[in-house]
């Protein structure tokens, strides 16, 4: 059971890991568009 547990925490860091970067690409596509207009 506990390892279950960890298990599922690992998933979960994981998946807020991915998208906050996915977050940060897109700040920087919007900044990026925001300079070339």
């Amino acid at each position: 059971m506990p390892t279950n547990v960890s298990a599922i925490f690992g998933n979960i860091t994981a998946f807020y890991r991915r998208s906050d970067s996915v977050m940060e690409a897109r700040e920087v596509e919007i900044r990026f568009y925001v300079l070339k207009h």
